[in-house]
């Protein structure tokens, strides 16, 4: 036969699964955005305050961050990443990044982007 569980043991049942919940929520909340494409990936961090774009180098294609600053809304800034596969280039600190996106190099075609990916 099944043993009774106490009161107690019940409310330690329900919490455990709403703690995991609460860790892996604001463990996933220190990339604010990120936009993905594949061969790399653009983000920020809540952390920082958004004021350093990431890029992350997945294959050996080169790939570049497209990103916009609060400082001057109308240009678009580049962070190119041609190191090996696995690597990442940080930006150096500036005004807030409004938005970003990642776009892959190809060789005598178009470069294929994601799209814009807005920070909150």
């Amino acid at each position: 036969m099944p043993e009774k569980l106490s009161w107690r043991a019940v409310a330690r049942l329900a919490v455990v699964p709403l703690v995991a919940v609460a860790v892996l929520g604001s463990a996933t909340d220190v990339f604010a955005r990120k936009a993905t494409i594949k061969g790399g990936t653009v983000s920020t961090r809540k952390a920082e305050g958004y004021k350093y774009v990431r890029v992350l180098k997945k294959s050996s294609k080169h790939v570049k961050g497209v990103y916009i600053r609060r400082a001057h809304p109308g240009k678009e800034r580049n962070l190119w990443n041609q190191s090996a596969a696995g690597t990442t280039a940080k930006s150096a600190a500036g005004s807030k990044v409004l938005q970003q996106k990642i776009c892959r190099h190809e060789f005598m075609a178009p470069d294929p982007c994601s799209k814009y990916v807005a920070n909150p």
